[in-house]
């Protein structure tokens, strides 16, 4: 990946070039059936390496490792070819663990799982938002970070009651230092204006992974406010991109 960086206390500006466009296929368009939830069953719902939620310091091994939230849900969805049957599964345990349990009302062979609070049904398509304003958050004694606010989308699919999630979008991660400069704003932009950055990706479950197309009409820019002093210590900074290839 070529990356431009440019400014140094306001605004860095970061320019993507993409080398390869994919398609847009047709999604689901007949209309979507909202399942009630009742917890007949529990299924555990593991975050796999790459995937986030929000970081949490480990002591022990001296990293971030990624967590479930207390608030955390998820989506479940049929795997079937003719409508979109959906519910949405509360997180019942394990806030604070790679590995927590969802209530759920198992009836199909087989789901499609998938993590973002941003996501919603419209037309019996589901919609997943990607901002164009992304922050830079991190708790008080800075042994927390978060990712959106719990937008970071996340993927997977099982036919029995263990689902390990994957990454739905792209991480361009930057480690910034400084030596007193204060960084406000990183700009992420394509150099095509023809690829979407951020706005509304439409999901579609045709194989084995589910996956986002990005809608024509978002932006070709992502903005991620830091509002900090830089110093000698790295900025490690997660930028949400949709996933595609860039040059």
């Amino acid at each position: 990946m070529r990356k431009n960086i440019f400014g140094a206390a306001l605004t860095a500006l970061v320019m993507l070039s993409a080398c390869e466009t994919v398609e847009p296929q047709q999604g689901i368009v007949s209309g979507a059936v909202v399942e009630e939830t009742v917890a007949n069953d529990i299924i555990t719902a593991t975050i796999g390496a790459d995937t986030k939620t929000y970081l949490e310091w480990d002591w022990v091994s001296e990293v971030y490792k990624t967590r479930w939230s207390a608030d955390d849900y998820i989506w479940l969805i049929e795997d079937r070819s003719d409508s979109l049957k959906y519910q949405t599964c509360n997180l019942l345990e394990g806030a604070g663990t790679s590995s927590a349990k969802f209530a759920a009302n198992l009836k199909a062979d087989s789901y499609y799982a998938v993590y973002s609070s941003n996501a919603y049904f419209n037309g019996g398509v589901l919609s997943v938002e990607l901002y164009d304003n992304q922050y830079h958050w991190s708790y008080g004694d800075s042994e927390h970070k978060d990712f959106l606010n719990h937008a970071y989308p996340m993927v997977a699919k099982s036919s029995t009651t263990s689902f390990e999630f994957e990454n739905l979008c792209s991480v361009l991660k930057l480690s910034v230092t400084g030596h007193g400069e204060r960084l406000d704003v990183i700009s992420v932009k394509s150099n095509d204006e023809s690829e979407v950055l951020s706005g509304i990706g439409t999901m579609y479950f045709d194989g084995d992974a589910p996956r986002m197309e990005m809608d024509q009409g978002g932006h070709t820019y992502v903005n991620y406010n830091v509002e900090c002093v830089l110093d000698e210590t790295p900025l490690d900074c997660y930028i949400v991109l949709p996933s595609q290839t860039y040059e």
